[in-house]
């Protein structure tokens, strides 16, 4: 009965769930309606046609302000990630240094402190590049534009 009612379950959850895996883009860009900004996957619709040198200016204040927050940011998440690991592993030495009746129940917390503090350190590297765009792209909003993300190459339209 119980096995039944497992199989149930889990079909019921692969049904609901199923549509969602399967997104298809069968849409195409055309080139000519976006402007790149270099070095980046960010992309500004310039349809109708843009003042290009009022968008240099909003893109380097953009990247300016962008900058700022992202060097604040991963400094607080290195030096907080940083200081957690080094407290967790300082513990875990002392307790496994001095034992004691209860070094046991210690032992995972400490290690799970470790943990989390040098996952938190190493986060800070992997989601800066991510960070900086997500601002500079809520920048440019912020200031009228519309921007799109495009990761790969933007093929010409075919017509």
């Amino acid at each position: 009965m119980r096995y039944t009612f497992n199989r149930i379950i889990a079909l019921s959850c692969f049904i609901a769930l199923a549509p969602g895996c399967v997104i298809s883009n069968n849409s195409s860009v055309s080139i000519d309606d976006y402007t790149h900004v270099e070095g980046t996957p960010i992309y500004i619709l310039s349809n109708p046609p843009l003042d290009s040198q009022a968008l240099k200016k909003d893109i380097l204040s953009c990247i300016d302000k962008t900058d700022t927050k992202v060097k604040i940011t991963n400094r607080i998440l290195k030096t907080t990630g940083g200081l957690t690991a080094a407290t967790g592993i300082a513990a875990l030495v002392s307790i496994t240094a001095t034992g004691g009746f209860l070094a046991p129940l210690f032992i995972p917390a400490y290690a799970t402190l470790a943990a989390v503090g040098g996952g938190l350190y190493l986060s800070a590297s992997a989601t800066e590049q991510f960070r900086e765009y997500t601002g500079l792209e809520k920048c440019l909003e912020k200031q009228g534009y519309e921007v799109v993300f495009i990761t790969t190459a933007i093929k010409p339209q075919q017509k």
